[in-house]
């Protein structure tokens, strides 16, 4: 079982550094799709129609947190890190990722995204932590 844990934490690693690394096709293609399937609900199109919310951006930023929150949990349950140890490094992904943006030309480093994503990160590391220590 811990096999199998490391495993999927060193896979998500490798697909947060390309993801953080892409000029977003893929990343776009997804959230576009599911963009579609929000605004098929009347209210959701009409709450972004009134402006209050851009489903895109929103999409995009809770699949962001997510994967970041999963990261921590991983670190933390697949390499047997403490909790605090495991939202460090989750943390520092999220960060040296939405840094990675200022490079690429069609990404955009947005503070707001920076800290959520290590909120996340920190939250599922010490939920790791937790769960490893019960």
């Amino acid at each position: 079982m811990r096999g199998l844990a490391r495993g999927a934490a060193f896979l998500l690693v490798i697909l947060v550094g390309l993801a953080a690394l892409s000029s977003g096709p893929f990343q776009t293609r997804l959230t576009d799709a599911l963009d579609e399937r929000i605004e098929q609900l009347p209210a959701a199109r009409a709450l972004e129609t009134q402006g209050k919310v851009s489903w895109h951006g929103s999409i995009r930023t809770a699949i962001e947190a997510g994967v970041y929150l999963a990261l921590g949990l991983s670190l933390a349950l697949g390499f047997s890190l403490h909790g605090w140890q495991a939202s460090f490094l989750a943390a520092l992904a999220a960060a040296v990722s939405e840094a990675s943006h200022l490079l690429h030309p069609q990404r955009l480093f947005e503070w707001h995204d920076l800290a959520l994503n290590a909120v996340a990160a920190v939250l599922g590391g010490m939920a790791g932590g937790l769960w490893r220590r019960r």
